[in-house]
């Protein structure tokens, strides 16, 4: 925890075990931080709450599960009481990169989560910048990422869409000035000025993505004029990525 007037860090209560990529929100009616996911080699699925008052963690007995997931996006719904949360991924037991591609809302006076189903969805599914519009009482997702470049290569995304609870959809916003693509960086909504505000993240200028984008482009060259054995993981994650990118051409020419 940190205290501005004091300039202080504290330690507090650990969670018993580390999680990167996993995400919290403070739930104001249950006067706790609800965390959700994450992943510390393993993938993990389970709903977990902090009590700030007495400094404990807690398990959430659910009546069911969003399902093992890290880089989800995950924001309190103020309007209407619920922690809201999109996308994702995770590794199955061989390997293979799963994208996790649904919403998701999480009630914690009945300790429920309910797969929500719009008809449609953003092109991003993990690593996005997000916040909770209270204005607009709307699910802003930023940038993200839909597959990995290579293993370890994420491509960063540069689209603006907004999720609707009531009305149970997600728009596309046709934004003007968008930052550049990217993903993996800091946003924060300031109810007293009404803006989200964004920070930072991965791609995060023009000349770095480009730069990052050509690096790529001579790694993946070099690789194929100098081939070396890589580990079974490695390669189960080239061959997806190579799949959906040979899926998306496909799309795309059949549009």
């Amino acid at each position: 925890a940190f205290d501005y007037v004091t300039k202080n860090w504290t330690e507090l209560s650990s969670l018993g075990n580390s999680y990167s990529n996993a995400n919290i929100v403070f739930d104001p009616i249950l006067k706790k931080v609800i965390h959700f996911g994450g992943t510390n080699m393993f993938f993990n699925g389970l709903t977990r709450s902090y009590d700030v008052s007495n400094n404990t963690w807690d398990v959430i007995t659910t009546n069911t599960s969003p399902g093992q997931r890290a880089g989800h996006a995950m924001v309190y719904d103020s309007e209407n009481h619920i922690t809201l949360m999109y996308g994702g991924y995770y590794l199955d037991g061989v390997g293979n990169l799963i994208h996790r591609d649904d919403t998701w809302a999480f009630n914690s006076q009945t300790n429920n989560w309910t797969k929500l189903n719009p008809s449609n969805k953003p092109d991003v599914y993990y690593h996005t910048n997000h916040v909770y519009d209270q204005k607009h009482n709307k699910f802003i997702l930023f940038g993200g990422t839909d597959e990995y470049g290579g293993v370890a290569y994420p491509e960063a995304k540069g689209e603006t869409w907004a999720y609707d609870f009531t009305l149970n959809t997600w728009t596309k916003l046709n934004s003007t000035n968008e930052p550049s693509p990217r993903w993996g960086g800091a946003m924060y909504y300031d109810p007293i000025l009404e803006k989200s505000f964004l920070f930072g993240g991965r791609f995060n200028n023009t000349n770095f993505y480009e730069t990052a984008k050509r690096k790529e482009a001579e790694r993946r060259l070099n690789e194929k004029q100098n081939p070396k054995e890589k580990p079974l993981w490695a390669q189960r994650l080239e061959e997806k990525y190579e799949k959906n990118r040979l899926a998306k051409e496909a799309r795309e020419k059949n549009i």
